[in-house]
């Protein structure tokens, strides 16, 4: 895994990091803010938004940014899905991704990070809000980036957006967010970072534990995680989620169960899937290309992408 230090593109991972794992606070952490106080005001197309439909911590804000109804205030531009050492995040590379239609011309994601700070130290990571105006990064927080589209941009959105992250419940999403993060999206990593089989068995039996809570709360309530209405909660366990049997099981040796032995949690999944507009941030060519034939993390065999498994939660566009 290559990342930047001091600027310059470099293997290995900075001082202080271990380099394993993908769950890890964002390095840009400012705001925009409807009073502009911050700085970086709420304007309709000030903003862009840089993602992989292979990553879910982009997926989180594709997802928001539609059931928000901010598609048209703020654009976007699509990475390549297959993470490549020589150049990391790349646009235009293939028909799976965009060029730069941030207005910058970048070639990579890692030149919007040397443009925001020409002696960066960390991880070139996705999602980006990028401000179009001052020509830097707002934030690479996916968290911080769904809030503020949610709650700051909140007057662009269309009529009929969906406030996903309700005052009421916040305590309640930002307790279950943690430990989405936690024991899920870093859960998985764990098992495939795991160097023996005592760390393999405390990885799985943390992960399969969060399962089984998840199941236990949607048999007895529900529809959604915290009841009647979804949140960005929801958001966070459903992008996780799309990918475990078709990614993560096979891919990161999580053996035991698959998301079908969890009945409850199957069809939480189909059912948030068939929320208008969600189906379309789901990618499986863009997830199986980044996981199977990138340059990263995991050892692949480039050049051979899997078959999708059939998941009974899954229908494909159009079928």
């Amino acid at each position: 895994m290559k990342f930047l230090i001091d600027g310059k593109w470099t293997d290995g991972s900075p001082s202080g990091s271990s380099g394993q794992g993908v769950v890890h606070p964002g390095s840009f952490r400012h705001r925009v803010t409807r009073d502009g106080s911050s700085g970086f005001p709420v304007e309709p197309n000030r903003y862009h938004l840089y993602v992989s439909h292979a990553c879910p911590f982009s997926q989180r804000a594709t997802i928001v940014l539609t059931l928000t109804g901010l598609t048209k205030a703020i654009d976007l531009s699509i990475l390549d899905p297959r993470w490549v050492a020589s150049d990391g995040w790349v646009f235009g590379a293939s028909a799976m991704s965009t060029l730069d239609n941030g207005g910058s011309g970048f070639a990579s994601l890692r030149e919007a990070y040397l443009a925001s700070a020409p002696n960066f130290t960390g991880r070139v990571s996705v999602p980006v809000l990028w401000d179009k105006a001052t020509q830097t990064i707002v934030s690479n927080e996916s968290l911080d980036i769904i809030r503020m589209l949610n709650d700051e941009f909140a007057p662009l959105g269309a009529a009929g957006r969906v406030d996903l992250y309700p005052r009421p419940l916040q305590t309640m999403i930002d307790a279950l967010n943690d430990r989405t993060n936690r024991f899920l999206g870093a859960g998985v990593y764990n098992v495939a970072g795991a160097e023996d089989q005592a760390a393999y068995d405390a990885a799985t039996g943390q992960l399969f534990g969060f399962l089984r809570e998840l199941e236990q709360t949607l048999s007895g309530e529900g529809p959604f995680l915290l009841g009647s209405a979804m949140t960005i909660a929801d958001v966070l366990v459903f992008t996780a989620l799309v990918r475990f049997d078709a990614v993560y099981a096979p891919l990161f040796r999580i053996g035991g169960k698959r998301l079908a032995d969890f009945p409850a949690l199957t069809g939480w999944v189909r059912r948030v899937y068939d929320i208008p507009g969600i189906a379309e941030t789901v990618k499986f060519d863009h997830i199986l290309a980044h996981y199977f034939d990138s340059d990263w993390s995991i050892p692949p065999r480039r050049g051979i992408v899997p078959n999708l498994m059939e998941m009974a939660w899954y229908r494909p566009i159009g079928r």
